[in-house]
C-alpha cells in the first residue's frame, strides 16, 4: 500500500478538523504526543500512522474511520498517487469494524463460513502467513515472491493480524454457520504450493499445527458456548453448501450496522430492507443446519474428526 495515499488523506481531513489557523504539524505534535520529526515524516508519507492514531484522532476530531477508507480505496482506483493494495485496506477496516464492536454494550455478530478466511486466523500466525501469501499469489500479478518461506509480511498487515487476534470484544452474541467442508479448500491450496516446491515440508506441518489449534480452539467453544472472552458462541454446521462467506455485526435486536464481505468489502448495512433481508437469509440457513454447539454431540465429533482426518491424510501424502 502506498503510505503516501493514507497519510495525505488522513493529513487532509486533520486539517479541516483542527481549528481554523492551527497549523496541522504543531497540532499533531501537542495532541499525539510525538516528536515533532515523527510528525513530519508523518506529513510527508515516509511512516503511516498507527491503527491506534487513526481511532484517536477519529475520536478526537469526530470523523469517520471508514469515510478514511472509502476515500484510500477510491484514491487508489483513480491513480492519483499509484494502486493501493486492496487487501491492506480491508483488513484495516475490518480492524475498525472490530473495535467499533468492542464499544457496543450487547454486540451481536452473525457469520457464515465455507473456509477458513483471514480474520479467523489472526491468532495462528503460520496459517495466517499462508492465507496471505495465497491471496497475493492468486490475486496479485505482480506478486514476486518466489516461495512462502520467503514471503516478507508488511508492517501494515502484522499490524492489522496482532490488533484482530487482541479482540476486545465482550458480552457479544456470537452465531456461526459453518460448512462441513471448512478446512477442504485451505489444505487443496497448501497442497498445491507444496507440490510446487514453494513451501518445504516443515513450513506445511507448522500451517497443519496451527490448523489444528483452530479446530481445538472451535471445539472448545462449541463445548461451553462461549469464547475466551466470555462471549456467547453458537456454531451451527451447515448440511448443505454454504454459499457465501459473511460476517455482520451490531446491536442485539437492533440495527446491524456493518456488513463484513472478506473476499470483497467491508460495507454498511442500510437501516430497513437490507437488513432484514440479511436476518431472513441467515434465518433461513439454520433450516438447513445442525446445531452443534451445547447439543448434537456425535454430529458435533463427527464433524470435528473428519477436518483433523483430512488434514493428516493430505499432509501424509503429497504425492497423490
Amino acid at each position: 500500500m502506498d503510505i503516501t495515499a493514507l497519510n495525505t488523506l488522513i493529513t487532509r481531513k486533520i486539517a479541516e478538523s483542527i481549528p481554523e489557523g492551527e497549523k496541522p504539524i504543531h497540532w499533531i505534535v501537542e495532541n499525539m504526543d510525538i516528536a515533532k520529526e515523527s510528525a513530519y515524516r508523518r506529513l510527508r508519507g515516509e511512516i503511516a500512522y498507527q491503527l491506534d492514531e487513526l481511532c484517536f484522532l477519529s475520536q478526537k476530531l469526530n470523523f469517520s474511520v471508514d469515510e478514511i477508507f472509502h476515500s484510500v480505496a477510491d484514491f487508489g482506483k483513480n491513480g492519483e498517487n499509484g494502486p493501493l493494495d486492496e487487501l491492506e485496506v480491508c483488513l484495516m477496516r475490518y480492524v475498525n469494524f472490530q473495535q467499533n464492536l468492542a464499544k457496543e454494550a450487547s454486540p451481536a455478530v452473525m457469520m457464515t463460513a465455507n473456509t477458513i478466511r483471514l480474520y479467523q486466523a489472526a491468532e495462528f500466525e503460520n496459517l495466517f502467513r499462508f492465507l496471505y501469501f495465497r491471496y497475493k499469489y492468486k490475486r496479485d500479478f505482480d506478486f514476486a515472491c518466489p516461495s512462502f518461506g520467503k514471503l516478507v509480511m508488511p508492517e501494515i498487515i502484522e499490524d492489522c493480524r496482532v490488533k484482530i487476534a487482541q479482540n476486545r470484544v465482550r458480552k457479544a452474541k456470537l452465531e456461526f454457520i459453518i460448512s462441513k467442508n471448512l478446512v477442504t479448500d485451505t489444505i487443496d491450496e497448501i497442497r498445491y504450493f507444496r507440490n510446487c516446491n514453494k513451501m518445504t515440508v516443515k513450513e506445511s506441518d507448522l500451517i497443519k499445527s496451527d490448523l489444528k489449534a483452530l479446530l481445538d480452539k472451535m471445539e472448545r467453544q462449541m463445548k461451553t458456548g462461549m469464547d475466551a472472552n466470555g462471549n456467547e458462541t453458537v456454531y451451527y454446521l451447515s448440511l448443505l453448501n454454504v454459499e457465501h462467506n459473511t460476517l455482520v455485526g451490531g446491536r442485539i435486536n437492533e440495527t446491524l450496522t456493518q456488513k463484513w464481505d472478506f473476499d470483497g468489502d467491508l460495507t454498511l448495512i442500510p437501516v430497513g430492507e437490507n437488513r432484514l433481508e440479511y436476518h431472513k437469509w441467515f434465518n433461513n440457513q439454520k433450516r438447513y443446519a445442525s446445531l452443534i454447539t451445547l447439543s448434537n454431540e456425535i454430529v458435533k465429533l463427527r464433524f470435528l474428526d473428519r477436518q483433523r482426518q483430512y488434514i493428516d491424510e493430505e499432509f501424509h501424502d503429497w504425492g497423490l
